[in-house]
C-alpha cells in the first residue's frame, strides 16, 4: 500500500466477482484505495465479502466492501455519500455492473429487456447522477465504462444483453461530449471480456 497521497480513490461496480473482482485487486496493488460495490454483501455475497477482506489482509492492501446495488438510487447514494465521508474525495468509478444473457432476442419478453436495461443502463446513470456532482466539485474525475467486446457488429439474435452495451457506450459518448470537456474530467469506454 502506498504511504504517499498519489492513490485514487476508486469504485468499481458490480465488483463480486469476474472482471469487477479482478479490477479492484489490480488497483488495489496499484497502490489505490478502491471500494468494491456489492449488492448483498450480507446475504448473497457474504463469501465474496469475506474474501475481499481476506485479499486486503493478506496483500496489505486498501481494499472495502460498500453495499452497491446499481438498481436503487438510495443504495448509489449511500455508496458514493460513504466513500466520501471515509475518504474526503472520489477520483474515479468504474461501470463493470452487468448482467449477460444469450439467446435469440425474440425469447426475450419486454419485462425480461427491461430488467436488464435497469441494470445495464440505468445502473450506470444511478451511479453517476450520485458521483458526478461529488466529480464537478472536485473539479476531477475519472469515469471508466467496461462494455462488451461483442457491441459491434451487433448480434442481438445472439446476445440481447449487447444492445444494452451499445446505449451505454452512446450515453458515454454523451456525457463526455456535453459534461466532462467542459469542467476537464475524463471519461473512458473500454471492452470488456467475452468469456
Amino acid at each position: 500500500m502506498r504511504s504517499d497521497d498519489t492513490g485514487k480513490a476508486i469504485l468499481a461496480t458490480g465488483a463480486s466477482s469476474g472482471i469487477g473482482a479482478l479490477s479492484v485487486r489490480a488497483l488495489a496493488l496499484a497502490g489505490h484505495t478502491v471500494y468494491a460495490g456489492i449488492r448483498q454483501m450480507a446475504t448473497r455475497n457474504a463469501t465474496a465479502v469475506a474474501d475481499l477482506v481476506r485479499y486486503g489482509t493478506d496483500h496489505r492492501v486498501d481494499v472495502h466492501a460498500v453495499e452497491l446495488d446499481v438498481t436503487s438510487q438510495d443504495s448509489a447514494d449511500g455508496a458514493i455519500d460513504r466513500i466520501v465521508t471515509e475518504h474526503s474525495r472520489l477520483d474515479v468509478v468504474v461501470h463493470n455492473a452487468g448482467h449477460m444473457v444469450l439467446g435469440a432476442a425474440e425469447a426475450f419478453t419486454a419485462e425480461q429487456f427491461a430488467e436488464l436495461y435497469d441494470v445495464n443502463v440505468l445502473g450506470t446513470r444511478r451511479v453517476n447522477r450520485a458521483a458526478l456532482p461529488k466529480l464537478r466539485e472536485q473539479g476531477s474525475g475519472l469515469l471508466v465504462w467496461i462494455g462488451s467486446s461483442g457491441t459491434r457488429p451487433l448480434r442481438t439474435h445472439i446476445d440481447p444483453s449487447r444492445d444494452g452495451s451499445e446505449v451505454v457506450s452512446a450515453v458515454a459518448d454523451r456525457l463526455r461530449a456535453d459534461f466532462f470537456r467542459r469542467i476537464g474530467l475524463d471519461s473512458l469506454l473500454t471492452a470488456g471480456s467475452s468469456l
